[in-house]
């Protein structure tokens, strides 16, 4: 246990630097939204949203709806913050043990803000988020891929795009060369508090590397 919130604990310092260089960034054209409705004049409509979210990156306003959200710790212990941590955001430890943050109230995330889940699973819920507002994700990643231990290259061993990566065979660690929306992961085939099964969200632009030790993973297009 001592060795797990020591881990956590130095994922919570680099989460936090991160931060503070990525603070202001949202998503960007990079990957492309499409409106799922056309502009409109008349007033936004908002509604009960709750869902629950395991590791990884999830874009407001395409992934989730924007809104004000209470964040819950279901299951696990480790990070959960969002880019604008600093503005109306949040950056915390979580977890279902004594000594992290069982439950984060006022979270907010605006369209275009990132939140990510880090070997914690959590429930978000609002009661006034913009649900018919969401846009679609227009990702040129279309083909599923399998990595097994190695190095790989985004835009030649496999497509750029956005993927969710999930284990398939032996466990061990999965990592890529971008800070913003990459991953940096213990992974393995049965999900529990050492190993993560799937990890969704990881952007994977041209030129980003990924390496994979001692696992065997799929790339699945996110969608």
């Amino acid at each position: 246990m001592k060795n797990k919130l020591i881990r956590i604990c130095i994922v919570a310092i680099i989460v936090s630097a991160l931060l503070t260089a990525f603070v202001g960034c949202k998503y960007t054209s990079r990957e492309g939204m499409e409106s799922s409705r056309e502009e409109s004049s008349a007033p936004v409509k908002l509604r009960h949203y709750s869902i629950r979210l395991s590791s990884g990156h999830y874009v407001s306003g395409m992934d989730i709806p924007a809104g004000t959200y209470t964040i819950e710790a279901i299951k696990g212990n480790g990070n959960v913050y969002s880019t604008n941590a600093f503005k109306g955001g949040l950056n915390e430890i979580m977890g279902t043990d004594k000594g992290s943050t069982k439950t984060f109230d006022n979270a907010e995330l605006p369209a275009g803000e990132i939140l990510s889940v880090l070997n914690v699973t959590v429930k978000i819920e609002s009661d006034a988020a913009n649900v018919i507002g969401m846009g679609k994700r227009d990702n040129p990643a279309k083909t599923s891929v399998t990595l097994t231990p190695g190095n790989y290259t985004a835009g030649t061993d496999f497509d750029a795009g956005t993927y969710d990566v999930k284990a398939a065979e032996g466990s061990g660690n999965v990592y890529s060369s971008n800070t913003d929306r990459g991953i940096n992961a213990i992974m393995g085939t049965k999900a529990d508090d050492e190993y993560i099964k799937e990890f969704k969200g990881v952007l994977l632009e041209n030129g980003t590397t990924i390496t994979v030790t001692g696992v065997t993973v799929h790339l699945n297009p996110s969608k």
